[in-house]
């Protein structure tokens, strides 16, 4: 018997969602915001959009990639001290760059893009 957790099978590929076009638009802005307001943009939809599943999922799942890429950036910063943290800060910049465009294209599409490699606080 090989069962999968759903957190474990929803981790491994998108999720389509049946969302309205209103939702899909604004999870596209809260992605594309992010990128300029870092945190504030799906906090403040996470905290005021409750009625629909797709963006509070979304929401949280930003969420959690700003508080990982935060973690991240106090590790690089204690690294930099040895010189070596200066690749991480770069590394984090354009893995989040990466991620933050493909999720803006999978939500355009109606998927809830799960961050790969991120830590999962809110649930």
């Amino acid at each position: 018997m090989n069962e999968t957790t759903p957190t474990e099978s929803s981790t491994k590929e998108d999720k389509n969602v049946d969302a309205s076009r209103e939702d899909k638009n604004m999870a596209v802005i809260m992605d594309i915001a992010m990128l300029f307001v870092f945190m504030i943009s799906p906090l403040v939809v996470y905290l005021i959009k409750k009625d629909s599943q797709f963006i509070m999922e979304q929401a949280r799942e930003n969420i959690n990639l700003c508080i990982t890429i935060i973690l991240e950036g106090i590790v690089c910063g204690i690294l930099t001290l040895l010189l070596i943290g200066i690749i991480g800060y770069i590394v984090v910049g354009i893995y989040f760059l990466i991620v933050t465009i493909l999720a803006a294209v999978a939500n355009s599409n109606g998927k809830i893009y799960r961050y790969p490699g991120i830590i999962r606080l809110l649930k």
